[in-house]
């Protein structure tokens, strides 16, 4: 079983789990304020933005760092109500191709709720960037070092440079979390 699927299913990405934490998170960064979005719509993103990690044989190579994509493109078609298929969109490449176009609110909150994918397209993180990566740091450590153990994701993580260069080279992955849930606590306090 590829580590993207694991994550999903036991792991930091895991269906049920993080999906609250990413609501935890958007109540931490913006309150109850809906920030012009449609309250059901939000809700569905929580639990679909990850979902693109499926399959996927890393989660901060070049498969794992696509995975908003898969998110962005239902979020496009079923809640920006866009209905002219996928293939066009798989075809025609980045959002912004689109962006003047249709609507895309929704595309736009999934697709760049990455902050390496948003950087990668020279975009700016969307508001559910801050809420996931917020809601993150709501985890209580210990499950985040099970879960994460369990998948084999805390290796890739603790080895991956992006991740090494903020919050440090360790081999602790107790010390790993509680250095990026303050460096996240942090960043937090410069963009909201």
């Amino acid at each position: 079983m590829e580590i993207g699927t694991k994550s999903l299913l036991l792991g930091a990405h895991q269906f049920v789990l993080h999906p609250l934490f990413t609501a935890a998170g958007w109540i931490g960064c913006y309150g109850f304020c809906l920030r012009g979005y449609s309250w059901w719509r939000l809700i569905i993103c929580f639990v679909i933005h990850d979902w693109g990690y499926w399959g996927c044989s890393n989660m901060d190579g070049d498969e794992g760092e696509g995975h908003p994509r898969w998110a962005a493109l239902r979020a496009w078609k079923y809640l920006d109500g866009v209905d002219v298929g996928l293939a066009i969109v798989k075809a025609a490449g980045p959002a912004r191709d689109f962006s003047l176009m249709f609507k895309n609110e929704y595309y736009n909150l999934c697709l760049y709720h990455s902050r390496f994918y948003a950087i990668g397209q020279r975009h700016l993180p969307s508001d559910l960037c801050w809420a996931d990566k917020l809601g993150t740091t709501y985890m209580s450590t210990w499950l985040w070092v099970f879960l994460t153990t369990l998948t084999g994701e805390v290796t890739e993580y603790m080895s991956a440079p992006k991740h090494v260069q903020v919050v440090g080279d360790t081999k602790n992955p107790y010390v790993y979390f509680e250095a990026y849930k303050k460096y996240i606590k942090e960043k937090l306090k410069e963009v909201l």
